[in-house]
């Protein structure tokens, strides 16, 4: 717990000491709020520190170097230069990440429906929604459980994150893709995958990988449950998949 002596008694801008203000910012809400551009400075420079906490750098790169694409931030990187999220890095010209289509920094766990989702007030799992297609049960599915990926590496930059570990990129090694598969067969009540962060996104060809490879898996070797679940991907092919989903959407 943070003493209070820790927490500024003042505003850095205002000056005014009935009012609440955040230790890493050093400024109320209502400064920030009506003063806008003039503490912007002071905002940004948290972000800053914040950042150099966990060894990223405070902006995307965007000098003369390798370009990198996986997300909207377009990071480029001269040589020596790690991107925004921390995954990848120019090395003597060449792009190297720690993240592949076959290995990613990632921890996971279950958890029982319906808890931590993120969109439980649409998700099928919670709901039930496109029962029998999409949910085992025509409502939440008590007694199903989802495999919780959380995925390292982050392109945002929330200076109050709920989920700050994902900073931590160099906590463990990349584990590979079979790890999560095995994970789920082996689990006849898991359900669904739920990708987490941060933002997944810096590591969506890892993500992408695992989850073709895991319905791959099913349909072959999986259980009656598992394979249903395949089943239903494969109903929705690329050129039938618009129509196909459709039926739901216009309910």
């Amino acid at each position: 717990m943070k003493k209070l002596e820790d927490v500024p008694t003042a505003c850095a801008s205002c000056g005014r000491t009935d009012r609440p203000v955040a230790k890493a910012l050093g400024l109320c809400a209502s400064c920030i709020r009506e003063k806008g551009g003039a503490v912007l400075g002071a905002a940004l420079r948290s972000h800053t520190t914040s950042r150099e906490g966990f060894g990223l750098p405070a902006t995307p790169p965007s000098e003369r170097g390798i370009l990198c694409r996986i997300c909207s931030q377009h990071c480029r990187m001269g040589e020596g230069q790690a991107g925004y999220c921390g995954l990848r890095w120019n090395e003597a010209g060449r792009l190297v990440s720690l993240s592949t289509p076959d290995a990613g920094l990632f921890y996971a766990c279950i958890d029982p429906h319906v808890t931590n989702c993120c969109a439980a007030f649409f998700c099928p799992a919670a709901t039930g929604l496109g029962y029998p297609e999409f949910a085992y049960t025509p409502g939440p599915e008590i007694g199903y459980e989802n495999l919780s990926i959380f995925l390292y590496g982050c392109n945002f930059d929330c200076l109050f994150c709920q989920n700050p570990s994902h900073k931590e990129i160099h906590r463990q090694g990349p584990r590979p893709v079979d790890e999560l598969i095995e994970m789920t067969l082996q689990n006849d009540r898991i359900s669904c995958w739920c990708f987490f962060g941060g933002s997944p996104e810096p590591q969506l060809p890892f993500a992408v990988n695992a989850s073709r490879k895991v319905l791959a898996r099913i349909i072959h070797e999986g259980s009656s449950r598992n394979r249903a679940v395949a089943k239903r991907d494969r109903r929705a092919e690329p050129r039938g998949r618009e129509a196909y989903l459709k039926q739901y959407v216009d309910r």
